[in-house]
């Protein structure tokens, strides 16, 4: 009867020793996907606003020397384009439509801008905040990346 006993209590410190260790696994992976998913949409904004800077005629605002957080372009058409933060999500506008840049999963904060070039070559420093949206308080939900870029007038 009383090896039963201990069978029975070695048998329950495994699983419980075996379950511990799947719950811990699965909220590393859950915090490495929302690592994954923040990084990726930092450098899907960078790219996509250094390629408008980079195709753009001139830059309208910030003036050279100042900052802000709005970025105005011109493009070679003409046409103004700005990059903005509207709560917490980041737009273009571009041809008079508004397109989102990150998902609603994703915050972004602290979106500043800085013209550090000369007028007849601009450069432009941006740099913003992404935080994962995390509604349920979970430490495997917070995660928080700061994002610095830089882009000239091609």
């Amino acid at each position: 009867m009383v090896e039963l006993l201990l069978y029975v209590f070695v048998a329950s410190g495994i699983l419980l020793s075996v379950v511990a260790l799947v719950v811990l696994l699965l909220q590393s992976r859950i915090k490495n996907q929302t690592i994954s998913l923040v990084e990726q949409q930092g450098v899907q904004i960078i790219q996509l606003v250094v390629q408008e800077i980079n195709n753009s005629k001139s830059i309208i605002s910030p003036a050279v020397g100042n900052s802000g957080n709005v970025l105005q372009l011109q493009d070679i058409n003409g046409q103004s384009q700005q990059v903005s933060l509207i709560s917490s999500t980041l737009f273009l506008n571009k041809n008079n439509k508004d397109y989102f840049l990150n998902p609603p999963t994703i915050q972004v904060s602290n979106w500043q801008i800085k013209n550090l070039g000369v007028p007849s070559h601009d450069s432009i420093k941006i740099q913003f905040d992404l935080n994962y949206n995390n509604l349920s308080g979970l430490n495997q939900y917070s995660y928080s990346q700061t994002f610095y870029a830089t882009a000239n007038i091609r």
